[in-house]
C-alpha cells in the first residue's frame, strides 16, 4: 500500500505479508556432505516491512524504515515451532534526514545523517549455536550544489568504525564483517 500525504510532501508505504510454504527443501541430516536436501514440513513466514519518508520542513528530508519478519516450522516431525530462517533478520530498521541550506553563505550545501540497526542473527550446525549480535552503525553525507546541475558528494558509512558481523554461517567459514568505516566521494553532473 503507497499513500501520498500532506499533498505529496511524504510518501508512506506498508507491506504486509503472510506466505505458507510446504515442502521447503533443507539440508538432508543423514547427509555428512552437504550435497542433499530433503522436503521438510510446513514453513510459515509473516512480516511487515514500513516506510514513511517525505519533506518535514522545506529544508529538512527524512526517511524512516522498519522491517519485521518471523520464520517458523509450522509443521515438521522434528522442527516444530522453532525458526526456519534464523540468519534473515528478525528486526532490522533505519533513519536517516538530510538538510538542505537554501540562503546565505552555506546556499547550496545539504548536510545528512542516519542510523541503520538490525536484530541479531543465528545459525544452528550440528547442535551448536553461532550467534551474531545486533547493531547499529552510523553514516554521514555533505553534499554541495556547485552549479545548477553539478553536485559534489561525501558520505562516510559507519563513521565510528563499528565491527561487526554482518553474516553469520560455520565456526570457520562464511561469516562476512559489515563493512568499516568507508568514505565515497562522488561528482554528478545532469543535462
Amino acid at each position: 500500500m503507497k499513500q501520498t500525504l500532506f499533498g505529496g510532501a511524504a510518501l508512506a508505504t506498508l507491506a504486509v505479508f503472510d506466505i505458507e510454504d510446504s515442502n521447503r527443501a533443507v539440508a538432508d541430516p543423514d547427509d555428512d556432505t552437504g550435497d542433499y536436501s530433503v522436503a521438510s514440513g510446513k514453513v510459515r513466514s509473516r512480516g511487515f516491512e514500513a516506510e514513511p519518508t517525505g519533506r518535514v520542513t522545506e529544508k529538512l528530508d527524512v526517511i524512516l524504515g522498519y522491517a519485521y519478519l518471523d520464520t517458523k516450522f509450522d509443521s515438521d516431525p522434528e522442527a516444530e515451532g522453532q525458526v526456519f530462517g534464523p540468519r534473515a533478520l528478525r528486526n532490522s530498521g533505519r533513519i536517516w534526514g538530510k538538510y538542505s541550506f537554501a540562503d546565505g553563505r552555506l546556499a547550496g550545501l545539504s548536510l545528512g545523517g542516519g542510523l541503520r540497526a538490525q536484530s541479531a542473527t543465528f545459525r544452528v550446525v550440528d547442535g551448536v549455536r553461532y550467534q551474531g549480535a545486533g547493531y547499529a552503525v552510523a553514516d554521514l553525507l555533505a553534499e554541495y550544489e556547485i552549479r545548477e546541475n553539478v553536485t559534489a558528494r561525501l558520505l562516510m558509512n559507519n563513521v565510528f568504525d563499528k565491527t561487526y558481523y554482518q553474516s553469520i554461517g560455520y565456526d570457520s567459514r562464511q561469516n562476512y564483517y559489515g563493512e568499516p568505516r568507508a568514505f565515497t566521494f562522488g561528482l554528478s553532473a545532469t543535462f
